[in-house]
């Protein structure tokens, strides 16, 4: 890949545009992450309790699921409610906490019931306090119909951060349709990949010769993962815009590749596939084009997503 096509590949991944329609999410361990959905202004009258975002975001009818409730100001005795203008009543929600685990002050996972007849509508969380302080978190979560609850693993050359696993809301049965995207996503990156140099440097997509290492690279990676169909056919293309769990480095990870799919499509396996990183990928500077260090090599790569309700 020349200088200008990996400068516009870098360009291009500072204007990342995650598919609208369908949104995913991540499981980050890192609370202290921003957080979409920012409700200050709407924490309680006694103040010291905040909710901010949840994790996932909506989910169907009809279904029984944990969700992250992420803010500040949780204590051990918290308990987070579904409610609807106001109204927190069963009646109207249809939206049963079944339990709340406290993970620490920024962090609940709800154990929630949504019935059949949900309203498909955008809910409040509530989160009260042992004490009784309050927080309301406006409009954070959606009841969507044809939706089911999906958790991402990713195996070979790139894996899955056991600790801090993808969950995402898609359409049932087809949770490739249309795009996923999440953010941020945790994944490792092996020293080798287990690809086929000799096979990757048979494919187009005008990049130069490529290796199976991935060297400096290995290690876990924080970012933006997408997929979404390259056009008619099992084609895919992957992306992953990210920096280290600690901050440093850029990748910014492309795949232009056929993926075989099974399992009613919630599974796409890619082997002997181009990983083209842009101009500007660094495994530990800085992504700065005055700084450096640029990667210039093209890397092959050999990995599997699988999609489980």
């Amino acid at each position: 890949m020349d200088v200008s096509s990996r400068t516009a590949a870098a360009l291009a991944a500072r204007t990342l545009v995650v598919p609208a329609f369908l949104v995913f999410w991540a499981c980050s361990g890192d609370p202290a992450a921003p957080l979409v959905g920012d409700v200050e202004a709407a924490r309680g009258a006694n103040g010291g309790v905040t909710v901010k975002s949840t994790k996932p975001d909506s989910a169907a009818p009809d279904i029984t699921l944990d969700v992250r409730v992420l803010g500040s100001g949780y204590d051990a005795g918290s308990k987070a409610t579904w409610a609807v203008d106001g109204d927190t009543s069963y009646a109207t929600t249809k939206i049963r906490t079944n339990s709340t685990r406290f993970v620490n002050s920024r962090e609940l996972v709800a154990n929630i019931t949504i019935a059949a007849d949900a309203q498909e509508v955008l809910y409040d969380i509530v989160v009260t306090a042992a004490g009784g302080k309050h927080g309301i978190g406006i409009e954070l979560f959606a009841v969507k119909k044809g939706l089911t609850v999906y958790r991402f693993n990713f195996a070979q050359g790139l894996e899955s951060d056991p600790s801090r696993p993808f969950w995402g809301a898609a359409k049932t049965n087809d949770p490739y349709y249309g795009g996923v995207a999440g953010d941020p996503v945790y994944l490792v990156l092996n020293a080798a990949t287990g690809g086929d140099a000799a096979v990757c440097n048979t494919e187009g997509f005008e990049l130069g010769p490529t290796t199976d290492a991935w060297g400096a690279y290995a290690g876990l990676w924080k970012g933006v993962f997408t997929i979404g169909a390259r056009g008619q056919g099992p084609g895919y293309h992957v992306t992953f815009n990210a920096t280290r769990a600690d901050g440093t480095g850029w990748l910014w990870l492309v795949v232009n590749a056929d993926g075989v799919t099974s399992n009613g499509n919630l599974t796409i396996t890619f082997t002997n596939v181009r990983g083209g990183v842009s101009f500007y990928s660094t495994p530990t500077g800085s992504f700065e084009p005055s700084v450096g260090p640029y990667d210039p090599q093209d890397r092959c790569l050999t990995f599997s997503i699988t999609a489980t309700p």
